[in-house]
């Protein structure tokens, strides 16, 4: 016997999608007014979504991926003045290499950069350098699809993984905070699209400019190390396969040279494998011609809008001339 379907039935049905439609719109809504807004005025960087997703298809051509690193010391715009090559920064606060190899395969979705650039100072990253607030932006800001999902419940802790993919849960605290331009959603982060990502710091303290004395690795980095060789190694096959060039890097340091004894060890594990993968210190003494570790740097490790642009130069002339 077939049911019967009238009226009655119709309505019951459409206005339970309706109150699902509206009730998912509302919590949508309130995951985002709650998520914090990180831009200059906050002075917060990292995890630029959404001025990279403004970018118009296939019109960059280096994504740059790491950490704070990345953000604090590679300025595309002068990457753009000198050699004309355009450019995004794609990093995030204490970004392992398991979630940057989600954020390339989102990036690849929307845009085919000739050159995909990792600053190495992530390499040695274990379950110490694991910052649970970070992890929440790295993986909680990226776009809703599987890269998401799948940087959520493979690559992130099980106490965090409802945090990074439900923002109202991560940030249900925040309504003593929330001000009236929070609620302005398409006015928030209006400075990413022109920025390229970019977090230029002002302020400078002087570092030591002499090199790290230069110490045999324990076994936890080496089996860190080990770890994240192998997504690079993953990272190189898949850019081969897209004839992409995958360049190694590192930005200035101080004291300099702090991690280019991992740089090595990686360009020794990988070099003999790949024809596109290249290698670049930027963080050894000398290599950046006038950088100044008394006034360009901010901290210990972070370069300062200035000393980003004297870097971001010899960047860029390396990009042009290889």
């Amino acid at each position: 016997m077939k049911p019967v379907i009238n009226s009655r039935s119709v309505r019951r049905l459409g206005a339970s999608v309706l109150f699902c439609l509206i009730l998912f719109g509302m919590l949508g809504y309130a995951s985002a007014v709650l998520r914090p807004t990180r831009s200059l005025l906050t002075r917060e960087a990292g995890a630029a979504w959404d001025g990279f997703l403004k970018q118009p298809r296939g019109s960059i051509d280096v994504v740059y991926f790491g950490n704070s690193h990345v953000f604090d010391g590679v300025d595309p715009s002068v990457v753009w003045k000198s050699q004309g090559i355009t450019g995004y920064v794609m990093a995030g606060p204490v970004q392992p290499l398991a979630v940057s190899r989600h954020y390339v395969a989102e990036v690849l979705r929307t845009q085919r950069p000739k050159v995909v650039a990792f600053d190495l100072s992530v390499l040695s990253y274990n379950e110490r350098n694991y910052v649970s607030e970070f992890q929440l932006i790295n993986v909680g800001y990226m776009p809703r699809g599987l890269n998401k999902v799948r940087a959520a419940l493979v690559d992130t802790p099980r106490t965090d993984r409802t945090g990074a993919l439900v923002d109202l849960w991560a940030y249900h605290s925040r309504w003593h905070e929330l001000r009236p331009a929070d609620f302005n959603l398409s006015a928030r982060r209006l400075d990413d699209a022109f920025l390229k990502g970019f977090h230029p710091m002002r302020r400078s303290r002087p570092v030591t400019a002499a090199p790290r004395a230069v110490s045999p690795p324990s076994a936890s980095i080496l089996a860190a190390e080990k770890r994240n060789i192998g997504i690079l190694r993953e990272l190189g096959r898949s850019c081969e396969a897209r004839d992409i060039e995958l360049l190694l890097f590192l930005t200035p340091t101080g004291p300099p040279g702090s991690y280019s004894a991992s740089l090595k060890r990686t360009e020794a594990a990988l070099s003999g494998e790949f024809d596109n993968v290249t290698f670049l210190d930027l963080s050894a003494p000398d290599a950046v011609p006038g950088l100044s570790y008394g006034n360009d740097f901010f901290d210990g490790g972070h370069l300062t809008a200035r000393g980003a642009e004297k870097s971001s130069k010899v960047l860029a002339a390396f990009l042009a001339d290889t």
